[in-house]
């Protein structure tokens, strides 16, 4: 597909795009083939992919069982980490950002918003920049980022896919209303914390700690429980140090 712009904003975002498409080779993520102009109009041209996005395939299907969404969670957050060892942040991540060739294989795309982590203090953005339902506290307010602000938006992607819907804020913690196992509920409310240093660090933290559950197809109930707190697992507080890696 190719995708013109002209405003100056986009002109510089598809400018940073070309150059990180050049280095994030990966199945699971759209890739960037050309970068040039038609006249005073500069373009991209990207891969084509055949099917739904993430979001598309919510609203047709719902909430999903964990063993439904496993194959998906598994490949995204693939895709995310191996960005994240490439010093790579996404910080657009919501589910129509998430191409569904096959729900197996699914691919991130649009990382307009994406920055490559150059200095351990982390990035500082505009204010509002990404979506505001995925994005991370310090984010939302223009603060400074790191791998954990796309760790954010993968807790919140994970609940809505297991739950239906985005999580409700309650001031100051958000809290986790769908009961699933204890481990993957627990993960979901770190992700998902107001304080980046209690996330885990990167997506390659979340993809090896879901990597057994999805192996053993952990059953989620129907039940839905707005007031559920699922009990602290061993290790989970750890998770956030050394997340400036």
């Amino acid at each position: 597909s190719i995708v013109m712009t002209t405003s100056v904003l986009s002109v510089r975002r598809f400018a940073a795009s070309a150059e990180l498409g050049k280095s994030l080779v990966h199945e699971g993520i759209v890739q960037v083939h050309d970068v040039g102009a038609h006249g005073d109009v500069p373009f991209l041209a990207m891969e084509w992919v055949e099917g739904p996005t993430l979001r598309s395939h919510l609203v047709d299907r719902g909430k999903l069982a964990w063993e439904e969404a496993w194959p998906t969670v598994n490949g995204f957050l693939q895709a995310l980490a191996f960005a994240h060892s490439k010093g790579v942040l996404h910080l657009d991540l919501k589910p129509e950002n998430i191409l569904l060739p096959s729900p197996e294989k699914p691919k991130l795309c649009d990382f307009d918003l994406a920055r490559v982590l150059a200095k351990p203090g982390g990035l500082s953005l505009l204010e509002g920049a990404g979506t505001p339902d995925y994005m991370a506290p310090e984010q939302r307010w223009g603060g400074e980022v790191d791998r954990r602000a796309d760790v954010y938006a993968v807790g919140v992607i994970l609940y809505e896919m297991l739950a239906g819907r985005i999580p409700g804020r309650r001031s100051p913690t958000l809290h986790v209303g769908f009961k699933v196992a204890a481990s993957i509920s627990v993960l979901v409310e770190s992700a998902i914390e107001e304080d980046p240093a209690k996330r885990p660090a990167h997506a390659g933290v979340l993809l090896s700690i879901l990597t057994p559950a999805g192996k053993s197809r952990v059953p989620s109930t129907k039940r839905l429980d707005a007031d559920f707190r699922p009990p602290k697992l061993p290790g989970l507080s750890s998770l956030g140090k050394n997340a400036r890696g």
